[in-house]
């Protein structure tokens, strides 16, 4: 993979929340040219931005490292330290120790378990039509286990449990 593939961004770059949130007064809603546009939500960002001291108390998760991101410890330094902002404004911070699967290859298994039982007579009886990268796949996601449940039954239950997730941004290179 190219390395600058990871510095791309998609949408407006902004200074500061209230920008983004005009920008997003601005260009949120229908349009004709575009099909899959919703239209406008009834609420200006802006304001919604502008009255954030109103909002719910919200209960946020941090990690320092989903028990699997390498963060440059001067940079969990800053963030660690940033923590106690969130609950000057009414938010409970909880940290928590988990190990998070990876979450890419867990979905890909899940999906693949999906689409094995969809297809599987056809598969036995035509293998060679695939490419072997793909039967290969298919081999490892029919023998989805009970850990791989248990793994995603947890994951629910955390992201059930908090509003917000918070952890450290691992440097891009």
């Amino acid at each position: 993979m190219h390395k600058w593939i990871h510095c791309t961004h998609f949408g407006p770059l902004t200074r500061t929340v209230e920008d983004a949130a005009l920008f997003l007064d601005i260009t949120a809603g229908y349009h004709a040219s575009d099909p899959l546009s919703l239209p406008m939500p009834g609420f200006s960002y802006l304001e919604r931005v502008r009255q954030a001291d109103k909002l719910p108390s919200l209960k946020v998760a941090f990690s320092p490292d989903f028990g699997m991101i390498k963060v440059q410890s001067d940079i969990a330094k800053v963030v660690e330290g940033a923590l106690p902002k969130f609950t000057q404004v009414g938010h409970k911070v909880s940290k928590i120790d988990v190990e998070l699967p990876d979450l890419g290859l867990e979905w890909l298994l899940n999906m693949g378990a999906q689409l094995h039982e969809m297809i599987a007579s056809y598969l036995e009886n035509h293998e060679t039509k695939f490419e072997p990268s793909f039967v290969k796949g298919m081999s490892l996601s029919k023998h989805r286990t009970t850990a791989g449940a248990e793994k995603e039954r947890n994951i629910y239950i955390l992201f059930n449990t908090f509003s917000r997730y918070r952890r450290p941004q691992p440097p891009r290179v």
